[in-house]
């Protein structure tokens, strides 16, 4: 049984309280609580930190994600390409919004959307589909190869949406995530590196004209109060949450650096392991939202770490494809994507681990072998 928690949000309220209870009480004092000061100083502070134009806060990543499809101009019934192996919110966020999703495969060492792939589906449902839309995901941290990517994209006349929600700061070829394709979607979960305290989300936008659009999808379609240019959505960022997320932005680079030593002391434990470490692209920042590693026995593997007192965890368990309200999408060879899913397992990573708990980890790394 596992001797400290594989993620402690307790902590992560703990490292900075009086801050937290702070601000959270100044927002309230203040009397308002939808769309004010605190989001528009967040809102700013977060494009700055991901090299965007702009940025727009909402209620969640999933409705992140469907505003951004929205505010792209696709038709009922456009295709959509992403992987199958996600956080089910993408695959929802494109069916909820009216698309159809096609799913390619992964890289067996990054696991995220492999380019050989997705020109596998443009070619096998380019006749029959209407694809408009490429739907990279930047998962555990690691930022998918938008170099490849954007080209296909530009090549095929393929709209470009990251779903950025587990990669805050990383950065593929020194640009961060978010700042690539022409809208970014960020999940602000409480679990997440950059965490609300509740559900919250944003949107990064390449452009100002992009970013007017979501500002109008997001509250009615409204160009002024009351007044719908769009049909829209009610999807605002809580004053209260931004006021919070104020506070965890200005340790956001912090707690990066805190992740990404524990990933450096993880790796060194590996290194002549049967375990496959995380493998980082040559052109990537990883920011390790998760810890990822490969085993050939996975049970065996978690059970011998458990018993020594080491929490784990299994990120994700199904793949979109083989789930049941999704049996019926379209979806190329995803033969990657099954085998990692048969062997990876996550190792606890977040900043607020102790050094004493980080280093127990790496002894059983060590024994385990």
């Amino acid at each position: 049984m596992a001797d400290f928690p594989f993620l402690d949000l307790k902590r992560v309220y703990a490292a900075h309280k009086d801050a937290y209870e702070s601000a959270a009480l100044k927002c309230l004092e203040g009397g308002w609580y939808v769309l004010g000061e605190e989001v528009k100083k967040f809102e700013t502070s977060f494009a700055s930190h991901h090299q965007a134009a702009g940025a727009a806060g909402v209620a969640n990543g999933t409705d992140a994600l469907v505003l951004a499809l929205k505010a792209a101009g696709l038709k009922p019934g456009d295709a959509v390409i992403t992987v199958s192996h996600t956080a089910i919110a993408t695959i929802a966020a494109i069916r909820w919004a009216g698309y159809t999703p096609i799913l390619v495969d992964i890289d067996r060492e990054t696991f995220t959307m492999a380019p050989e792939s997705v020109e596998e589906a443009l070619h096998t449902f380019g006749a029959s589909h209407s694809i408009k839309a490429l739907l990279p995901v930047h998962l555990y941290g690691h930022p998918a190869p938008m170099t490849e990517l954007l080209a296909i994209g530009e090549k095929h006349g393929l709209t470009v949406i990251e779903d950025c929600s587990q990669a805050h700061l990383a950065s593929h070829n020194q640009r961060r995530v978010g700042s690539m394709g022409r809208y970014g979607c960020f999940s602000l979960y409480p679990t997440k590196n950059l965490g609300a305290f509740g559900d919250a989300g944003v949107i990064t936008a390449a452009a100002e004209s992009d970013l007017k659009t979501l500002q109008m999808l997001r509250e009615y379609g409204w160009s002024k109060r009351y007044v719908s240019e769009l049909e829209g959505y009610n999807s605002r960022l809580d004053e209260l949450q931004a006021a919070l997320l104020n506070i965890r932005i200005e340790h956001l680079q912090a707690d990066t650096d805190r992740r990404r030593e524990i990933a450096y002391r993880y790796d060194g434990a590996l290194m002549k392991s049967k375990l496959q470490e995380p493998r980082v692209g040559a052109d990537a920042y990883h920011v390790y939202h998760q810890y990822t590693v490969l085993s050939s026995d996975r049970d065996a593997t978690r059970k011998a770490l458990d018993d020594r007192g080491i929490p784990t965890g299994i990120l994700y368990p199904a793949a979109a494809h083989t789930q049941a309200p999704y049996l019926d999408i379209p979806k190329v060879s995803l033969e990657r994507t099954d085998w990692v899913l048969k062997h990876l397992f996550q190792l606890p990573i977040y900043p607020q681990i102790t050094d004493d708990e980080v280093a127990r980890v790496v002894d059983a790394l060590y024994e385990v072998g």
